[in-house]
């Protein structure tokens, strides 16, 4: 089986949810993708030692890109998080760091 991807990810419905939940789900993907891999890439880019979310909203936000909300980074990274592309060290430490897979 192979790992998942960040191409794999759908934004969370419910069971229970309405069909024209699961349908505004699906139509938000690309934008989901697009903000996983902003964050990603913002986070790749602090390098070896990790970033906080904090710090990754102010690499986001340079000047002349887009606004972020701290609590946005940090929902980006718990999606990254479930499909194992980051990884947190120790528990109480609230840098995040890409993954590496030895590869």
């Amino acid at each position: 089986m192979n790992a998942p991807t960040l191409f794999d990810a759908l934004p969370a419905t419910r069971r229970d949810d309405p069909s024209t939940s699961r349908t505004a789900a699906e139509s938000l993907a690309p934008v989901l993708r697009r903000e996983q891999a902003r964050v990603l890439v913002a986070l790749a880019e602090c390098g070896d030692d990790g970033a906080t979310a904090e710090r990754i909203r102010r690499d986001l936000e340079a000047p002349g890109k887009l606004r972020y909300e701290v609590g946005s980074v940090r929902s980006r990274l718990a999606e990254l998080d479930r499909l194992g592309l980051v990884e947190r060290p120790h528990r109480s430490d609230p840098r995040v760091g890409v993954r590496d897979d030895g590869s």
